[in-house]
């Protein structure tokens, strides 16, 4: 099988389903934060369906060029909402609108946890849920797991589960852990 027939495979099938057991459905608000070239901003576009929106979010120009494109060529539903921004503040998602927060393989580039955070949680809902991927197999000892649970719980997050995946990540499939937290009530 080569890299596009294994990226493909794991958009229909694997993609689909963990957004499913990640909570997403059709209708839900969900941002992806780092979205890159669409890894997963396409298959939680298909878990939302039209009623919903994914906000894909990327700095890199290039990246989001060829997220359109894979976004065409996977038939990706029109709730998937293109964003570039340079910065942390997310200023075009409205505040309390977000069912979920995704921030996938992205947490190493991000050196203000607190400020992003504080971000993050003024979109989500009350109820809403942040899903981490630090990508741990790929870039063991980058993300400090202690020192962001402790940021997290500063904002009034706790963590609620932490179970293992098939990621993709850089057209492989890997098995690794993703963290979600929600609002401790």
């Amino acid at each position: 099988m080569d890299m596009e027939e294994n990226e493909v495979q794991w958009m229909e099938e694997s993609g689909t389903q963990m957004m499913a057991k990640l909570g997403v459905q059709p209708g839900h608000i969900v941002v992806d934060f780092g979205c890159g070239v669409g890894c997963y901003s396409i298959p939680l576009s298909k878990a939302v369906e039209k009623k919903g929106t994914v906000y894909a979010i990327e700095r890199s120009n290039e990246c989001l060029a060829e997220l359109q494109k894979r976004a065409l060529r996977f038939n990706a539903p029109d709730s998937l909402t293109v964003i570039q921004l340079n910065d942390m503040q997310l200023e075009p998602i409205p505040s309390g609108s977000a069912d979920f927060f995704f921030a996938f393989d992205v947490l190493q580039y991000i050196d203000e946890w607190p400020l992003f955070f504080a971000t993050v949680d003024r979109v989500l809902k009350p109820s809403g849920i942040i899903h981490l991927y630090p990508a741990e197999i790929p870039h063991p000892g980058k993300v400090n797991m202690v020192k962001l649970v402790d940021v997290l719980k500063t904002l009034g997050f706790e963590q609620v589960e932490s179970k293992e995946y098939e990621m993709m990540h850089n057209k492989f499939h890997l098995k690794d852990r993703i963290y979600t937290f929600c609002h401790v009530e």
